[in-house]
């Protein structure tokens, strides 16, 4: 969200610290600053902090530290708004500040989709949910597939699954270390899941009868790492996720915690927007993103290999993934900077490709580089919180990819522009190769080979490495609006 305060500071100075002020800060003028707690503390303002962050869902701001998370996907009954509003009201949700305080604890949270939002409130409130940007509404209920065409419409060649193509209202997240979990989701009896469910969500007994009170779920069961443990962040194609996620409100140990340097914090914009609807002056919400997409792990290493022979490369298959990704599998970037050895920990994100405007290191069409060319024209960010799905033998896994952003339409430019455009800057320089089709090929990328030598190889895709099986759009709206207005939202 762009402020026209230009005056707002939104970044501190170690030297020399600005004075206090006493006046009345805006929501705006607060969701402008850098979320470093010591930014708040130096205008006094923390105690408006945590009234922004009680008000907050979990998750949006911080990453749950759970080993699993149990996505929970509802179908509302049709004539039962009274009941369900007083359910949903009355669900114990985490709340951003809760969750810096208690880490540890389960955190449950709880986003609406367009349909959600109508089968409560009246369509004209729903325009209403955030200030100004009528852009967001049209594209919270146009979806997926209508705003991303060339990614999750027909003729993408994935067929999602039945689950996701049923009206869907509601997804709860569960963040838990709960071992039952552990096992291969297929194997998993959906009535233990949905124990869990309503142990999390509902007062004793009062789930019994769901399915004939309040509607229908099915669930998805997605862990932080493919062996099921609370390290780093990783995918099944082997590399470190989340490592250029925007950060907020970092602790003093976060570098120890994150494994090399990090980002100075973000603004709260980058992923809070102003509630409207909610009673709270200071009540945010965030848009929401869920992607189910299956990786094929074979078909990926057989890519790299063959990307790996025709540069000479055999012998370093790693730098050929690295080639398709812009990182190595550790997170490290390809990038000059980063070519030579150290002790120290290094910022992992520091750096752009104005000194490789050719792609000479890091390929134009590298996935990173797709997403965010970190050019200074696309600037806005997204917040990632996917978790894997799925086990090492099983044929079906992938990423349940999530994200949250202030404005929908920043998810769709990453999409339609960047990882599924075939021109930058008017070159063609192809789309991402992670998301090529069957049958299609890559001839006119240019990689350097091990000597340092450009090649543009000949590679064909046999099957598709990542396949879209489902998802949604949803708004998380802030904690204030579902205890107190969805009640009253017609």
């Amino acid at each position: 969200m762009d402020t026209e305060n230009a005056d707002v500071p939104t970044t501190i100075d170690n030297e020399s610290p600005p004075e206090r002020e006493t006046r009345n800060w805006s929501l705006d003028e607060m969701l402008a600053l850098e979320a470093d707690d010591r930014v708040f503390e130096q205008y006094d303002i923390k105690a408006f902090r945590d009234r922004i962050l009680k008000d907050v869902q979990a998750d949006i701001l911080k990453a749950t530290k759970h080993k699993y998370t149990l996505y929970c996907f509802l179908t509302f009954k049709n004539g039962k708004k009274e009941a369900i509003a007083e359910w949903l009201s009355k669900m114990p949700l985490t709340s951003a500040f809760d969750q810096m305080e208690k880490p540890e604890e389960n955190a449950v949270s709880l986003f609406l989709s367009y349909e959600g939002y109508e089968y409560f409130c009246d369509p004209q409130k729903i325009r209403q949910l955030v200030p100004l940007e009528d852009e967001d509404i049209i594209a919270l209920k146009e979806g997926l597939t209508q705003r991303c065409p060339r990614a999750f419409g027909d003729n993408n060649g994935g067929t999602p699954e039945q689950n996701y193509q049923k009206t869907l209202h509601a997804l709860i997240l569960i963040a838990t270390d709960k071992e039952l979990l552990k096992a291969n989701k297929n194997n998993l009896n959906k009535s233990d899941l949905l124990e869990i469910f309503i142990q999390e969500t509902t007062k004793a007994g009062e789930g019994i009868s769901f399915k004939n009170n309040f509607g229908e779920v099915f669930f998805e069961v997605g862990r932080k790492n493919p062996d099921g443990s609370k390290d780093h962040p990783r995918e099944w194609f082997g590399f470190r996720d989340g490592i250029s996620n925007p950060r907020f409100f970092p602790k003093p140990d976060f570098e120890k915690e994150l494994g090399h340097k990090p980002d100075k914090p973000s603004t709260l914009s980058t992923v809070l927007r102003k509630n409207q609807l909610s009673p709270q002056p200071y009540a945010c919400g965030s848009f929401v993103v869920f992607l189910k997409l299956k990786q094929n792990v074979e078909a990926f290493n057989e890519v790299v290999n063959a990307l790996a022979k025709k540069l000479d490369m055999t012998d370093y298959p790693g730098y050929a993934a690295a080639y398709m990704m812009g990182r190595h599998k550790d997170g490290t970037p390809l990038h000059e900077l980063y070519n030579f050895p150290t002790t120290d920990k290094r910022n992992l994100n520091r750096f752009d490709f104005s000194d490789d405007k050719a792609g000479a290191v890091c390929p134009m069409h590298a996935h990173i580089r797709k997403a965010n060319p970190r050019d200074g024209q696309y600037e806005k960010r997204i917040v990632r919180r996917g978790k894997v799905y799925g086990s090492p033998s099983s044929e079906d896994k992938g990423i349940l990819f999530l994200s949250y952003q202030s404005s929908l339409r920043t998810f769709e430019d990453i999409i339609n522009r960047g990882l599924y455009g075939y021109n930058f800057k008017n070159q063609n320089i192809g789309k991402d190769m992670l998301f090529t089709g069957v049958g299609e090929y890559h001839g006119s990328h240019q990689y350097r080979n091990i000597s340092g030598k450009p090649r543009s190889p000949y590679i064909r895709v046999k099957e598709r490495l990542i396949e879209f099986m489902g998802g949604h759009y949803f708004f998380a709206s802030s904690i204030s609006f579902i205890r107190i207005n969805l009640k009253n939202c017609m």
